[in-house]
């Protein structure tokens, strides 16, 4: 609670099918939901309400594969969810039917932060470069060299 600073809520899976099996990596919420990545490779979708998995994206997601190395950023709206990935890519998912629809590959290091518009997906790596994305094509706009790891 903001308000008070009180924990208002404890979400815990441990124990069951829905847990990550590795560490929480990152996350995003809304008043609904809340998503994880993981050190496991996967990414989860949570009711805040019920503290349910509603879905998990990893080995057994529809669509393009799913990453192969720990998840180190998420973001989501109503639409679509991006992810970016140790594993060097970015992957844009179909949030209405849960699926895989794009990944995007381009850094030569992992990538650690991921931002998106409607029309573009900003991405910050190990490799120094801030990419700049079309959600549309996949293709890379700009790249903005960096003196350091972003």
């Amino acid at each position: 609670d903001l308000n008070t600073g009180k924990c208002s809520a404890i979400y815990s899976a441990q124990g069951t099918d829905d847990a990550h099996v590795g560490a929480i990596y990152c996350m995003q919420f809304n008043d609904k939901r809340l998503v994880t990545g993981s050190y496991d490779h996967t990414i989860k979708v949570w009711d805040l309400e019920s503290k349910r998995c509603l879905h998990s994206f990893g080995p057994e997601s529809k669509g393009l594969e799913f990453h192969t190395n720990t998840v180190r950023c998420v973001q989501f709206d109503l639409m679509k969810m991006v992810s970016a990935s140790a594993d060097k890519t970015i992957k844009i998912w179909d949030m209405r039917s849960e699926t895989a629809k794009t990944t995007i590959k381009g850094h030569s290091a992992p990538v650690g932060c991921v931002q998106s518009d409607e029309d573009k997906i900003v991405s910050g790596s190990a490799d120094e470069t801030v990419k700049i994305w079309d959600t549309k094509t996949g293709g890379c706009v700009t790249t903005l060299q960096q003196d350091s790891p972003v």
